[in-house]
């Protein structure tokens, strides 16, 4: 991902170990009151960073931070990109394969408008949808981990086994939950991985 942004010219710092996570399972079991005070914590440090701009990589901080946090945290006022916006305008060689699209939840069931996976997708390669897809796409899994492992693993592999039945050389996931969880076989690859193979490099 990092190298992606290099190449489409962006300039991004990384806290490193103070990078604060953002209270996804938090907000997702319910503790609302916790949850305002903590992201106002995690505002709090974005402040004292000098961010403006906050590049996340996956769709659940997306989400949370896009469409959440503001509405628990007055003046949250920066701008929050998927870092798949920033990169979708790189030159891409086409490849004439075909590949599995699995759509996570947050993008397709959260914000309406967010198709940014997708259409790049649809620049390099031949791509088909699983069956349950769109407003009908079928979770992996993940977020049940935490507190009912079973269920997680019989909807990961419920889920693998439709993307694997369309019958496409690969599977393509765009959120590293969904890739631990359906990365059951060489075909899964995530989106970062297989954009960085395709992206054209400049010359030098």
């Amino acid at each position: 991902i990092s190298d992606l942004l290099s190449n489409a010219g962006i300039n991004f710092n990384y806290l490193g170990v103070d990078e604060p996570y953002p209270g996804t399972f938090i907000y997702d079991l319910g503790y609302s009151r916790f949850f305002g005070e903590y992201a106002r914590k995690v505002t709090e440090i974005l402040r004292n960073a000098g961010a403006r701009r906050i590049i996340t990589v996956d769709p659940h901080t997306y989400d949370l931070l896009k469409n959440v946090y503001p509405k628990y945290v007055d003046g949250f006022d920066f701008e929050v990109v998927h870092y798949l916006d920033l990169i979708e305008n790189l030159d891409y060689v086409a490849r004439d394969e075909n590949v599995t699209f699995h759509e996570p939840c947050h993008f397709s069931l959260r914000d309406e408008n967010y198709g940014t996976p997708l259409n790049i997708l649809r620049k390099i390669s031949n791509v088909q949808l699983p069956p349950r897809s769109g407003k009908r796409t079928k979770c992996c899994g993940g977020p049940d981990e935490l507190l009912f492992p079973e269920i997680a693993e019989k909807t990961s592999i419920d889920r693998y086994e439709e993307l694997d039945g369309v019958g496409t050389e690969k599977i393509i996931t765009a959120c590293p939950i969904c890739f631990a969880n359906l990365n059951k076989g060489k075909k899964v690859i995530e989106i970062g991985d297989y954009l960085s193979k395709a992206v054209k490099r400049p010359e030098r």
